[in-house]
């Protein structure tokens, strides 16, 4: 990532790629709610399947790192910590792919968030947060 971690927060891997950020992003918001439902998480694997485009190897590799990842920053400093780690991620995303890409990409956070019936208030935060720093417009999601 080109933003430096901020100091209390831990490195990511050396390996990190764009595809690891966008799957920090997915399943941070699979998360958000406090309750990490098997439709959120099958909707991760399948909506970050249409930003990594490499094999399937590579996109597990990359659920697995972000998911990793996501465990260190809850672990340093819970929730506060993992949003504040959300704007380097999306600044790499925002420097790494074209609009139509992040808008895609911020679409997936929508659709992810209504995949278990309910869109908690902390889902439509997290969403307008992440499309805010990715420069991209997003609907409200769960209308």
């Amino acid at each position: 990532m080109s933003d430096e971690p901020q100091a209390d927060l831990p490195t990511p891997p050396e390996n990190w790629t764009h595809g690891a950020s966008a799957a920090y992003l997915l399943l941070g918001l699979a998360i958000i709610d406090g309750v990490l439902h098997d439709e959120e998480t099958d909707n991760v694997y399948a909506r970050l399947a249409r930003h990594v485009q490499d094999d399937e190897h590579t996109l597990i590799d990359s659920v697995e790192m972000a998911w990793g990842y996501l465990q260190q920053v809850f672990q340093s400093g819970g929730m506060d910590a993992y949003l504040d780690s959300v704007q380097a991620h999306c600044f790499a995303l925002r420097e790494a792919y074209e609009h139509d890409t992040l808008a895609g990409l911020v679409d997936d956070l929508v659709q992810i968030a209504e995949s278990d019936g309910d869109v908690a208030s902390a889902e439509i935060a997290y969403i307008a947060a992440v499309s805010g720093h990715l420069g991209v417009e997003v609907s409200q999601p769960g209308t």
